[in-house]
């Protein structure tokens, strides 16, 4: 196997050249490295067999293969007992990856991991080797019919518009024919005192909105004027709705509950899927206030679900599968975990959200003081110049923008079904029970005279 890599920093020669020249070093006695590592797609993949045993891949072993030959060391790979990542709960010891390194175990932890302020107190970082942001990632919603599509073709406030030119205008037709009541002949005169009078313009000008023909004679110029306004007014209006509603009413709507962290949080119905002993359940723990405390206090509340890489791949992804669950985790592992359902399936089952919050710089880690870790930053300078990480990483992800930009609506080619009209038939429903209302009242009013 070759002496380890102690034994190889012992020669004082070796130990000093690594030191002074870290960006050339290269092992003159290849060293054999213990690295340990975790399942972390799309970083990391593990095939595991039924004895045990397993084999990795992914842009990390890349990586690990490319320092191996450029620095000359052979390595073995081995997991952490627990499957973390690594946190401390205040007494500075840690569990996971990092705590192999802090207890000197190991020589390299692959990771990539998050940058931390308490994690670089049991380990040395590498220069980061990306970025990645937090996210989440809930069930995708099946389309569904709005029964009210019917009044979509115009904006609220449109239709509150509509609603108040309605009434400037009942209002300003008898005005204007009482402004110029001196005028009018007797016959005019008895009419305004008439309340029935008043009720005709009420419905001449529903019949204007209904495109219908006048009843009432308009003698006078500006009233004359003022109903060829409103009609010029409605005539454009209801042009402009007939010809959106027709394309509305084909249009399946896809509903989105969770689209943010601070839905999720203040939602008492979901789950929160969290990676346990990760660097964002480490800064959610020693949070005070604010969203991330909150998404911390939903722990107490029973909502938290903390579990390892590997249990989120098998049985966080079936709980977010069936709703009512959602993972906060890295884009990019999210990213991967959507093509590799798509890749299965054909469908997109996922819906990421577009919040993106909590930026991280990951990067491998070594001992504390260790001098292999200037040799492999140096390295992974290069690397990162050339962007050749970034380019294994879309290697894993070939089917994930399937599903990244998936519409919100979509679009069918069927009869319209009377779901999709049940609130037309709703307001017809109750114009006939108000009618009815009506018409009883009438009744009354007519017995008693």
């Amino acid at each position: 196997m070759g002496p380890s890599l102690d034994e190889v920093l012992a020669k004082a020669s070796i130990n000093k050249a690594l030191i002074e020249d870290p960006r050339h070093f290269s092992f003159p006695e290849a060293p054999h490295l213990i690295v340990t590592l975790e399942e972390w797609f799309p970083h990391v993949k593990l095939a595991v067999d039924p004895s045990g045993n397993f084999t990795a891949s992914g842009p990390m072993l890349e990586l690990l293969d490319l320092l191996a030959k450029s620095l000359n060391f052979k390595y073995s790979l081995v997991r952490p007992p627990d499957g973390a990542w690594g946190v401390t709960h205040g007494d500075g010891k840690f569990n996971g990856m990092v705590g192999q390194i802090q207890r000197k175990e190991v020589d390299i932890a692959l990771g990539p991991f998050g940058v931390s302020e308490p994690r670089s107190k049991a380990a040395d970082y590498t220069v980061p080797i990306l970025v990645d942001y937090y996210t989440l990632l809930v069930q995708k919603a099946q389309p569904e019919v709005n029964p009210f599509g019917f009044l979509l073709p115009f904006d609220p406030m449109v239709w509150v518009g509509i609603m108040i030119s309605f009434a400037v205008v009942l209002a300003l037709l008898p005005l204007v024919t009482w402004a110029l009541r001196s005028n009018l002949p007797h016959q005019w005169t008895r009419r305004l005192s008439n309340a029935t009078f008043y009720t005709n313009v009420v419905f001449e000008n529903i019949r204007v909105f209904c495109q219908q023909n006048l009843q009432m004679h308009l003698s006078m110029n500006s009233t004359r004027f003022l109903m060829a306004v409103w009609m010029l007014m409605v005539l454009v209006l209801l042009r402009s709705y007939n010809g959106a509603l027709t394309s509305i009413l084909a249009v399946r709507n896809i509903p989105i509950k969770i689209d943010t962290l601070r839905q999720l949080v203040d939602e008492p119905s979901f789950f929160v899927i969290i990676e346990a002993s990760a660097v964002f359940m480490q800064h959610i723990m020693g949070s005070k206030q604010g969203i991330y405390a909150d998404l911390m206090g939903t722990k107490q509340e029973g909502r938290m679900i903390e579990m390892t890489t590997t249990e989120m791949n098998i049985d966080g992804l079936e709980r977010v599968r069936h709703g009512q669950h959602a993972f906060v985790l890295e884009e990019l592992t999210l990213k991967t975990l959507m093509s590799q359902d798509f890749s299965k399936g054909g469908a997109c089952h996922f819906y990421m959200i577009r919040e993106k919050f909590m930026p991280f710089f990951f990067a491998m880690i070594g001992r504390k003081g260790s001098p292999l870790v200037p040799a492999i930053s140096r390295r992974i300078e290069k690397m990162s110049a050339f962007g050749l990480y970034y380019k294994w990483i879309d290697m894993e992800l070939s089917n994930a923008t399937a599903c990244l930009h998936s519409p919100s609506k979509v679009t069918v080619t069927e009869p319209y079904s009377i779901l999709a009209l049940s609130g037309v038939f709703g307001v017809l429903g109750i114009g006939i029970v108000f009618s009815i209302a009506l018409l009883i009242i009438e009744i009354c009013r007519k017995s008693a005279m």
